[in-house]
């Protein structure tokens, strides 16, 4: 499955061209339409690090205990994800290498069926800067 951003897909489909769209063209289009339109949530009991694979979804966090969500420095712009705290444990949002921003410096959920959003404003390569929302605490 290839989810592409819009200006690649118009790339790879140009207009008025004799053979310019092909099987995977479509194929393509069709899995970029999907991702945008579904939410698909994935289960979390530990310590977790997300991966491009993760944009869009809601990362739920069932534990008892403290645990840490950390974005890497790879994440692209306009990258985000849901986070929702089921478990007591409160959930810890750490960037590499770049920088997290909130309303009052928060940098965690703010307790139990706390819901909130992270989402990577920009990455200048190797530094991403990302925007935390929600039901949040110091």
């Amino acid at each position: 499955m290839a989810i592409l951003p819009i200006a690649t897909l118009k790339t790879n489909m140009p207009i008025a061209t004799v053979g310019g769209i092909s099987a995977q063209d479509i194929h393509d289009f069709i899995d970029t339409a999907e991702n945008r339109t579904t939410q698909a949530v994935s289960r979390k009991t530990a310590n977790y690090t997300a991966a491009a694979t993760d944009n869009r979804l809601v990362i739920i966090f069932n534990s008892a205990s403290a645990v840490t969500l950390t974005l890497p420095n790879t994440l692209t712009e306009g990258w985000e994800c849901g986070i929702l705290q089921m478990g007591t444990g409160q959930v810890t949002i750490a960037v590499t290498g770049g920088t997290l921003l909130s309303r009052g410096t928060h940098t965690k959920t703010a307790g139990q069926y706390a819901m909130a959003s992270v989402f990577v404003e920009s990455n200048a390569g190797t530094a991403p800067v990302v925007i935390l929302g929600g039901d949040t605490s110091a």
